[in-house]
């Protein structure tokens, strides 16, 4: 079977592979920014992030440029920096949307060409946003990244560190790795954030980690869609006749 590689590992393979321009797709701007940020030392380039309301700032403080905020400006200033670098481009989306964004897909595509051709500096842009939106122009020039959401060995991390922030409250988990197991489990699907939230929330409302509360913070965030209803089960997994694929 082929081995899973984690969404940061495929983001640093796509920059080792002289891939100009990224898409990255995630809720969780913060968790990406600072897996970004990791990429960035092992690569031994600078990770520069720009946004519509802060313009350009350096993730290690060293270099700031608050008045380019206009996105045209931020691609041209990109074109113009001389120095190994990842640029990441938060909620990059809306400006490339639509018969507006003609002149910023334009100026993406010439920039691909531009810094693929320039072997004196390794630059690459990531575009990190919640929501996909690629308009058919750029569906060729762009490599998309969906950044998954935090499996059990993060979450566990998570758990553990609650664990250690709260030594004299008696945590069933603290001495159970069933019910330890049980938490991640059920914490599965949501961000990171989220998870510390929810954590956190349980540890002051009833001074354990409880499923129930767990479940409560999935119902809540699943009603925010209009889309889908929760409904929880006490039934095991074996008891669904069939659909092994579907269980799996």
């Amino acid at each position: 079977m082929e081995e899973t590689i984690s969404s940061s590992q495929e983001i640093e393979n796509l920059i080792k592979a002289q891939y100009v321009l990224l898409y990255v797709v995630s809720p969780e701007e913060e968790r990406v920014v600072k897996a970004i940020g990791a990429i960035g030392d092992r690569r031994n380039r600078k990770v520069i992030a720009w946004s519509g309301t802060e313009g350009f700032k350096a993730l290690d403080g060293s270099e700031s440029n608050g008045d380019i905020k206009d996105p045209l400006k931020a691609l041209d200033h990109i074109s113009k920096h001389e120095n190994d670098a990842i640029f990441l481009l938060k909620d990059f989306h809306p400006y490339i949307e639509g018969r507006g964004g003609f002149m910023i897909r334009r100026r993406l595509r010439d920039l691909n060409q531009e810094l693929k051709n320039n072997p004196k500096y390794r630059r690459a842009i990531v575009l990190l946003s919640a929501v996909l939106h690629l308009p058919a122009e750029l569906e060729k020039e762009i490599a998309v990244v969906d950044y998954v959401l935090p499996g059990r060995e993060e979450i566990t991390k998570i758990v553990d560190e609650l664990l250690q922030g709260h030594p004299n409250l008696t945590i069933e988990a603290r001495t159970d790795p069933a019910e330890k197991l049980r938490v991640v489990e059920s914490a599965l699907g949501l961000t990171e954030a989220e998870v510390r939230l929810v954590l956190s929330k349980s540890l002051v409302v009833t001074k354990d980690f409880t499923i129930e509360t767990i479940c409560a913070e999935k119902k809540s965030i699943i009603r925010k869609s209009g889309i889908l209803d929760f409904y929880e089960t006490h039934q095991p997994m074996d008891g669904m006749g069939g659909m092994e694929l579907l269980k799996n």
